[in-house]
């Protein structure tokens, strides 16, 4: 009996000491291809509120893994593949999270949420953006596995007094007072006569240039990439058979003659600045001016890009002015003298919001739990902190990004001042008017591959070489490479200009 006791109390204690140990031991492995988990606090806030001395998960140590985007489909999709090393928690772009949903590496976010005592879930589905909840759904069990907190609905951004200075006598300013914000003013005229239909892209590009020969409207014609489709209810890359579609195709031909309307070799015979997007140029043009390689100096009016294009594209190259109007520049290597005074100017504010030709989003990060995970609580709780806990949501909301909880934003555009880069325009009213008209109806796991390939096409057509020199030309060269590299919604007959 003493033995037993002794064996007994041995064991007892073994559990006791190893249950301690496996606790200490979880890990919560988060994997994202951006860091902005960790730059915007959601780790932190995830720490300080669940794995603290008497909270839900004391002890609980949080593994955060950046990926680079152009690594992460190769890097992750071994791991979900066999489970090890896999996270808990990863993020995906939209046509990253369907080939997450096709594999079936995602957990039942919806009955996670109907299964939260805490959580009223329609009314919750309710509050969300409608093409970021639908875009979420796998289609197979019509289930939703995968949710932004952000919407990133873009839109055309540019120098309003570039405008004016170009369309000035035909635009019609408002007179009352109240509603007299220049910026939103040339604005709202140049979204309905000059942005709004690709051919008027064209036509406004040479009235640019003739108004003065060094000025463009666009940098290069990458910036009409996202008004491919023409208009809100184009057609899906893929027909109702899973096979590529005519329709879609027939409308990539206006896409593809508009591209080679805007192009020239060099920036003289071009519509645009004719500069590589990213480039050194394409960021000084956001600014006053640059140079090309002939030292001429352009100026460019605008930039097709989305919510964040904004906040970390615009804003910190556009124009600074000092107390005189005049355009304050710093050196490369400036002292602390030029540094302060350059410190001192403040941004110009010459920037408007537009609407293209059909309404566009670029980007938008989604939140997956893996399917297997053995972590699916704490998972779950993490990713609630983000999605569902709108008091967070609203405080974070503060570096003025765009959410996808309709409450939250109705909250946040009404109190908010304007931002001083677009001369105080409300930048909410225009991101959130665009994603009311995104529709996920017609989107496909195939769009950015073959968005890709199709623009290899574009771009030699546009350049004349030599087997895309045609239209027809083209299009069967495009038909050659989708044959073999997706020979499974390829059809032999019945496409445009098909040989």
């Amino acid at each position: 009996m003493k033995k037993f006791l002794i064996i007994f109390t041995a064991l007892a204690m073994f559990l006791v000491l190893t249950g301690c140990k496996s606790k200490a031991e979880d890990k919560l492995v988060i994997w994202s291809f951006t860091d902005e988990l960790e730059t915007s606090g959601d780790i932190q806030y995830f720490k300080d509120n669940f794995t603290g001395e008497g909270q839900k998960y004391e002890g609980m140590k949080v593994e955060f893994v950046i990926v680079p985007t152009a690594d992460y489909l190769t890097k992750i999709l071994p791991v979900l593949r066999t489970g090890k090393g896999a996270p808990d928690v990863f993020t995906g772009e939209l046509d990253m999270v369907q080939n997450f949903m096709e594999a079936d590496y995602l957990a039942d976010l919806q009955t996670m949420m109907e299964n939260d005592p805490d959580l009223d879930y329609q009314a919750t589905k309710d509050d969300f953006q409608s093409y970021i909840w639908e875009s979420g759904v796998d289609p197979v069990d019509n289930k939703l596995k995968s949710l932004s907190w952000q919407v990133t609905p873009g839109a055309i951004l540019f120098k309003t007094d570039m405008a004016e200075s170009v369309w000035g006598d035909e635009i019609d300013f408002p007179t009352d007072d109240g509603v007299n914000n220049y910026n939103q003013a040339v604005s709202d005229w140049v979204s309905a006569n000059k942005f709004n239909t690709l051919q008027n892209l064209v036509v406004s590009s040479q009235e640019v240039k003739d108004y003065n020969v060094n000025w463009r409207l666009f940098p290069n014609d990458d910036a009409i990439r996202f008004f491919a489709k023409g208009s809100d209810t184009a057609s899906s890359w893929l027909d109702s058979d899973g096979k590529i579609s005519s329709d879609k195709l027939l409308e990539q031909e206006i896409y593809m003659n508009t591209v080679k309307s805007l192009y020239g070799d060099t920036i003289s015979t071009s519509l645009t600045a004719n500069v590589g997007e990213w480039s050194g140029e394409w960021f000084g043009g956001i600014g006053k001016d640059f140079k090309d390689v002939q030292g001429t100096t352009y100026q460019t009016m605008a930039y097709s890009l989305p919510t964040w294009g904004l906040f970390y594209v615009i804003a910190p190259n556009a124009e600074k002015v000092d107390a005189n109007g005049n355009t304050c520049t710093l050196p490369e290597n400036p002292t602390d003298e030029q540094q302060a005074e350059f410190d001192a100017c403040e941004v110009k504010g010459n920037w408007g919001m537009a609407s293209g030709p059909n309404s566009y989003y670029w980007g938008g990060t989604y939140l997956n739990i893996r399917k297997d995970s053995e972590m699916k609580d704490a998972a779950y709780d993490f990713v609630s902190s983000m999605l569902f806990d709108t008091d967070r949501m609203s405080s974070r909301a503060a570096n003025g990004d765009v959410y996808s909880r309709i409450s939250v934003m109705n909250t946040i555009k009404t109190d908010y001042e304007g931002y001083d880069v677009l001369g105080g325009m409300n930048h909410y009213n225009t991101f959130l008017a665009e994603s009311e008209k995104i529709s996920f109806d017609n989107v496909t796991k195939y769009d950015r591959q073959l968005d890709t390939l199709f623009g290899k096409y574009v771009t030699a057509y546009k350049k004349g070489e030599s087997g895309s020199a045609t239209v027809s030309e083209a299009f069967n060269s495009f038909y050659d490479e989708l044959k073999t590299t997706y020979s499974d919604i390829y059809k032999s007959s019945g496409l445009p200009y098909q040989n």
